[in-house]
């Protein structure tokens, strides 16, 4: 993915893509978003603003505004916006890493596993893996 695919497919820029999705969340990462404030919203009022902080302080300033529901989520936009955000300033040296043994691993009770935990849109992916290694069960 790069800058003219996020500007063509999400229209704003890519520094930009974290407040839109700090306003609709983002399902496969488990964002949770502003009720009703959906992709066409969310990319007009942060091409109109430019920050999530910049349209909270328009919102907060203007109690009246159709949108102000928003503020009124703050700190959900808040936290979605910090979830959102890639860190790149970790210093992995300090993470120590330790190689990883090989594990033989039940892959149905792993699959009924990966269901409580509700990774439907992972599942059809896995259960195509464990198709492939020779797991016959149904699905």
């Amino acid at each position: 993915m790069d800058a003219d695919y996020v500007r063509q497919e999400f229209g704003v820029e890519p520094n930009q893509l974290v407040h839109v999705k700090s306003l609709t969340g983002e399902k496969t990462d488990n964002i949770q978003g502003v009720k009703g404030i959906g992709p066409k919203t969310a990319t007009a009022l942060i091409k109109q603003h430019g920050t999530v902080q910049a349209l909270l302080t328009h919102l907060e300033n203007n109690p009246n505004h159709k949108n102000y529901t928003i503020y009124e989520n703050k700190p959900v936009v808040d936290l979605a916006l910090e979830l959102a955000i890639i860190k790149t300033n970790v210093d992995i040296n300090e993470v120590p890493v330790k190689p990883v043994d090989k594990i033989k691993v039940d892959g149905v009770v792993l699959r009924e596993f990966f269901k409580t935990l509700e990774m439907n849109s992972f599942l059809g992916e896995f259960n195509q893996w464990l198709y492939l290694f020779g797991y016959k069960t149904s699905v």
